[in-house]
């Protein structure tokens, strides 16, 4: 494929969908004061706080929206000629200059607040030397060291990915064996499903295949752009993995998000069709405003 048709596998309700995710992850957070509440509510605030307590899967749609996008970088990159410390010098700059910006107004407004808190003020700060690095280079799992921020978990997981993508991305065009490539991903993703907890260095897995759902969803749009029906035979790939992802552990079945993500997934491409009058539609291009990323993959 040409690097010009990579314009193609623009998905233009991503940012709706972006939108809708972030908007869910902040009324979850909002909520947190009304799911301290013991005494009964008014109706309306007790459908409220329900509503708003499913907000987290929020960003388990990142994970899928984010592999998606993740996977249409590569690819053009691929198509260009670039290498795999190209992208994650690219990923670098999207992600820690925020995030340190936050950490750092985070610290900020913790001492700022100390004398009007009760709380100790070192519990809002990096535990030491450690602790701080851990959380400037995101590592804080790995560590098993609690963050400062405590919302960055999911950022932690993101990292992952890249790196997991990259390795994917040297395998198949730096080393020329894309083969290698594809049982690399799959290695990783039963690793991310075996029974069990993982262990603190492979806990960048956790979340993997969520992200593998998204890069199906961007197999299934270049399949659908070039050969029509073909496309579906990638709709197989989340449902294996959520299928795999029901492993018998002490009598019970492990469920986890993946199902949900993997249900996300497989709207994402029976939506594709008709991407561009939903991306039109005026009632929501609020949500492609809030949730347009700065950065483009095409």
């Amino acid at each position: 494929m040409p690097p010009s048709s990579g314009t193609h596998l623009r998905y233009a309700c991503l940012d709706h969908w972006r939108g809708f995710a972030c908007l869910s992850v902040m009324l979850f957070h909002c909520s947190n004061p009304l799911a301290a509440v013991q005494s009964s509510l008014h109706p309306w605030a007790a459908a409220c706080k329900s509503l708003a307590s499913c907000g987290w899967f929020g960003v388990h749609l990142f994970f899928v929206i984010s592999g998606y996008c993740v996977a249409a970088k590569i690819q053009r990159m691929i198509e260009l000629g670039e290498n795999p410390g190209s992208f994650l010098l690219d990923r670098f700059f999207r992600i820690f200059p925020a995030y340190w910006a936050a950490l750092g107004l985070a610290v900020l407004i913790a001492f700022l607040a100390s004398p009007f808190s009760s709380g100790n003020l070192e519990d809002s700060l990096p535990d030491g030397i450690r602790g701080l690095l851990a959380d400037v280079f995101l590592v804080n799992p790995y560590f098993q060291l609690p963050p400062t921020l405590l919302v960055s978990w999911s950022l932690v997981h993101e990292l992952a990915f890249y790196f997991l993508a990259a390795s994917a991305f040297l395998i198949a065009a730096r080393l020329n064996r894309p083969r290698l490539a594809g049982c690399f991903i799959l290695a990783t993703a039963a690793l991310a499903l075996a029974p069990g907890s993982l262990p603190p260095f492979l806990i960048g897995l956790k979340f993997w295949p969520e992200f593998l759902c998204g890069a199906a969803v961007l197999m299934h749009v270049r399949d659908r752009v070039r050969h029509g029906s073909t496309a579906w035979l990638w709709a197989l790939f989340p449902l294996v993995l959520a299928a795999g992802n029901l492993s018998p552990l002490a009598g019970s079945l492990r469920v986890t998000t993946l199902p949900a993500a993997a249900c996300f997934a497989l709207l994402l491409m029976a939506l594709h069709p008709f991407d561009r009058p939903i991306s039109q539609l005026r009632m929501l291009k609020w949500l492609a405003w809030f949730g347009a990323s700065r950065t483009r993959f095409t």
